[in-house]
C-alpha cells in the first residue's frame, strides 16, 4: 500500500512539474529559461526515481542511435558496393575450396585419374561462374571506358556532376546473378550432394 501511495505522490509532482513548465510567459527569454529548467528539473526527477532513470536512459539510448542512423544516397550506394564485393570474393572462394575438394576426391586409373560425374558436373559450373566473373569486370571496364570517352567527346569538366543511365550497369548485374547463380548450382546439385552421400550414405 506504500508503494502505491509513493507512486502516486510521485505523479502528482510530476503533474505538478509539467504545469509549471507550461506556463505562459511574455518574454522569449523566459520562455528559453522556463524550458531549460524544466528539462533539468526532469533529469534531477529521472535521477531520483529509479523507474524514470531507467526510462531516461532508454530514451537518451534510442534517440541517441536514431540520429545515428540516418543516412545520405552516398551511403546506401557504398553499402551496395561493398556487399556485391564482397560476394564475389566469397564465389572466387568457393571456387577455390571446390576445385581443391573435387581434387581430393579424383579416382587413380593407372597413370591417369577420373572424376566422379556429379564432381566433374560440378566443376563445369565453377569454372562457369569464374568466367562470368571475368566478364562482369571485363564488361564493367569497357563499358564505363566507352561511357568516359562519350562524356569526353561532349566536352564535359573532369570535375562536373552528372548522373549516368540506369541501364549502365544492367550488363555486369546480369553477369554478377549468373555468376552467383552458377556457383550455388556447382554446391547445391552436384558438390554438396556428393560429399552427403560419401560420408553419410
Amino acid at each position: 500500500m506504500a508503494g502505491v501511495l509513493d507512486a502516486l505522490r510521485t505523479k502528482q509532482n510530476l503533474v505538478v512539474e509539467e504545469r509549471e513548465c507550461d506556463g505562459d510567459g511574455d518574454e522569449e527569454s523566459s520562455e528559453e529559461g522556463r524550458q531549460e529548467g524544466c528539462k533539468k528539473e526532469s533529469k534531477e526527477g529521472a535521477e531520483e526515481n529509479p523507474r524514470w532513470r531507467n526510462f531516461w536512459n532508454w530514451s537518451t539510448w534510442y534517440f541517441g542511435n536514431r540520429a545515428e542512423a540516418l543516412m545520405i544516397l552516398g551511403d546506401a550506394k557504398k553499402a551496395y558496393e561493398d556487399l556485391s564485393a564482397k560476394a564475389s570474393d566469397i564465389v572466387r572462394q568457393l571456387s577455390l575450396a571446390g576445385i581443391g575438394l573435387i581434387w581430393v576426391f579424383k579416382v587413380s586409373a593407372g597413370s591417369s585419374f577420373v572424376l566422379e560425374p556429379k564432381l566433374l558436373r560440378g566443376l563445369a559450373f565453377i569454372f562457369l561462374a569464374l568466367f562470368f566473373d571475368l566478364l562482369q569486370y571485363l564488361v564493367g571496364t569497357v563499358t564505363w571506358y566507352l561511357y568516359f570517352r562519350k562524356k569526353e567527346k561532349e566536352n564535359v569538366a573532369s570535375d562536373a556532376e552528372f548522373t549516368a543511365p540506369d541501364y549502365i550497369n544492367l550488363p555486369t548485374w546480369i553477369l554478377f546473378g549468373l555468376k552467383a547463380a552458377a556457383m550455388f548450382v556447382a554446391y547445391s546439385c552436384f558438390i554438396l550432394p556428393f560429399l552427403v552421400k560419401k560420408f553419410i550414405g
